[in-house]
């Protein structure tokens, strides 16, 4: 995520081996976009995610199809490999807060850490 150099930032808020999906785990982070702060084109290679807006709004276009502007309360679901082209926080005045979830395989979760969450074009 950036933009002139500040960061709102991402917080692992939890990590948990799937029982009932052996070699699976479950990651939620808490993420904050600052005023007009992107994340610049990527994928989520290594596993499909749940995206909550928390507060705020963003910006998303996947796929390269229209990006639409999700409020606090909307939600959607990206399927792994699905290309984010836009991500970002419309506002110039208000921070946006957003919460996702990533089901990955658990040795490459241990191996990359919160690398392997997502990768930059």
């Amino acid at each position: 995520m950036s933009n002139s150099g500040a960061t709102g930032g991402m917080r692992i808020a939890y990590a948990y081996d799937l029982e009932d999906a052996p070699g699976k785990t479950i990651v939620g982070v808490d993420a904050t976009y600052l005023p007009s702060e992107i994340t610049p084109p990527h994928t989520h290679k290594n596993g499909p995610i749940m995206v909550y807006v928390l507060s705020g709004q963003v910006r998303v276009g996947l796929n390269g199809e229209e990006p639409k502007i999700e409020c606090a309360g909307d939600s959607h679901y990206e399927p792994a490999d699905t290309h984010n082209t836009i991500s970002e926080n419309p506002s110039r005045t208000e921070s946006c807060r957003f919460f996702f979830t990533e089901v990955l395989d658990t040795a490459i979760w241990k191996a990359q850490g919160m690398e392997a969450l997502f990768k930059l074009d």
